[in-house]
Order: C-alpha cells, then sequence, then structure tokens
C-alpha cells in the first residue's frame, strides 16, 4: 500500500534516499517485516515515522518476506548497506535503482501478458486496490489510516468504492497467475526433459 515515491525514484538523478525504500528502513520481527517510512507526502518534515508491518504469506507467490528474502539473495548481501535502495536492476558497473518509468513499463508488460488492458491500471491504482482490501479486512478506520499513510478525511473514498468490478479485475488477475505459473512450470520442464537429451 506504499505510494510508488515511497518505493523508487521518480528518476535516477533525483533520489532521495530518506524517501525511498532502502534495505535500513526495514526491520526484522520474528517472520515478519516491519517498513519505516520518515519521508513521504503526508509526512513532509521528518515529524513522525509511520511503520507498516508486513506478514508473512503461506503462499510463496505471494508472500512479501520471502520475496524480500530472495532479493537480498540476489542482490548479493556483500551489496547491500542501510542506505541501498531495495529495488534495483543489475548493470555492467553492478546495481542501479529501477526508476518509476522503468517500473511503470514494467508493471504495464505484465498486464498485457495476462490479457488486461493496461491503459486502465495505474500505479497508484494498486494502491487503492490495496487499501479497500485494507478496509473490508479491518474495520478500525483509525488503523487503516496510520497504516496507509494517510492523515486527512480523504481517505473516507477508499471506504465508498464498490467492491463488484474490483472483485472481477482480482479473478482476472488471479487466473492470469495460475495460468503464467503453469506455463512457466511447463517450460521448466521441457528445458529439463531437453536438456537430459
Amino acid at each position: 500500500m506504499l505510494r510508488a515515491s515511497n518505493l523508487i525514484p521518480p528518476n535516477r538523478k533525483k533520489i532521495e534516499l530518506r524517501r525511498i525504500l532502502t534495505w535500513g528502513s526495514l526491520t526484522r520481527l520474528g517472520d515478519s517485516i516491519l517498513i519505516k517510512v520518515t519521508l513521504s507526502k503526508t509526512i513532509q518534515y521528518g515529524e513522525r515515522v509511520q511503520t507498516i508491518p508486513l506478514a508473512p504469506s503461506e503462499d510463496p507467490l505471494f508472500c512479501p518476506i520471502r520475496a524480500l528474502e530472495d532479493l537480498a539473495r540476489t542482490v548479493g548481501h556483500h551489496n547491500i548497506k542501510p542506505k541501498t535502495p531495495v529495488f534495483q536492476i543489475p548493470t555492467r558497473n553492478g546495481w542501479t535503482p529501477i526508476q518509476r518509468s522503468d517500473f511503470d513499463a514494467w508493471v504495464r508488460s505484465r498486464l498485457t501478458g495476462l490479457d488486461l488492458d493496461a491503459s486502465l491500471f495505474t500505479l497508484h491504482g494498486f494502491r487503492r486496490g490495496g487499501i479497500i482490501e485494507l478496509t473490508h479486512a479491518e474495520p478500525n478506520k483509525a488503523l487503516c489510516m496510520e497504516m496507509s499513510g494517510h492523515s486527512s478525511e480523504a481517505f473516507q473514498v477508499y471506504c465508498t468504492l464498490p467492491a463488484a468490478r474490483r472483485l472481477h479485475i482480482s479473478r482476472r488477475v488471479n487466473a492470469g497467475l495460475s495460468r503464467e505459473s503453469t506455463n512457466s512450470s511447463a517450460t521448466s520442464t521441457s528445458s529439463s526433459r531437453a536438456a537430459r537429451l
């Protein structure tokens, strides 16, 4: 549910390490992870700290803890410092932060791969969807506002959006993910058989 501006920089020439997600803003708490946000749209002067707990999921495809652990292993623990951005891509000279346009293009390509019209989606739309799910799971609006980083009654708009359309899209995305997972497994199995031959 984080804003895109708190995940990745708008471009590589303007990187505010206090604003984006770095490895230093993650704290391990047992089987969970706590994200700390000290600069955002609603925290402009570091006057408070927003904390967002990430709980593990039994489904490895949707577990944020496992995803971060896999990412750390991919980047290499020796390349990770407290101020190192979490989301990076490999280059000839090492690793460099992902910028907003690159991430947006990647998300759109994945949506197209799921037979969805990518023009109907925005990165902020995923945040909105996450917040709507939160309001359905947690009746305490004050807690929801804290989790989503809202400081005004603008949060109320998330509580009044109809669920029918969201449910339809959710089912299509889940079906696409399952189909893609099956196709990947089949490709992997075929490659393994070919290698043995």
